[in-house]
């Protein structure tokens, strides 16, 4: 027999919890959910759209910590972004600008190819 351990946990999404609280002031947004970014995203339509935009300071990474290989909502994280005016860039002192080529050649070749895996969407 195998000893199995649950915890159930609560969720909500960053809409509900940033709702209208900070209407109308900058906000930073740190996220770093292992893989998980599309899901979080799925629930901050509201706070992708709000103004002023967010700054987001985003970890989200292709070919590591992925039991079987890849992050297949890599492409789509970067999507949902450019989707509500965002631009991508690297977190780093450069913070060169990631463009849909660059992700897509990413995607297809299975690796980063400069940068790291921390992006700033603003």
């Amino acid at each position: 027999s195998s000893d199995l351990y649950y915890e159930v946990a609560s969720v909500t999404t960053l809409d509900t919890i940033t709702n209208a609280r900070f209407e109308g002031q900058v906000l930073f947004i740190k996220m770093d959910v292992e893989g998980f970014e599309n899901e979080v995203l799925k629930g901050s339509e509201n706070t992708l759209s709000s103004l002023p935009k967010p700054t987001w300071l985003v970890e989200v990474n292709l070919d590591e910590h992925f039991p079987g290989g890849l992050n297949h909502n890599f492409c789509e994280t970067f999507e949902t972004f450019w989707r509500h005016g965002y631009e991508a860039r690297i977190a780093d002192s450069d913070e060169r600008v990631v463009t849909l080529d660059d992700v897509s050649r990413w995607a297809k070749h299975g690796h980063v190819d400069f940068g790291s895996h921390n992006y700033l969407f603003r």
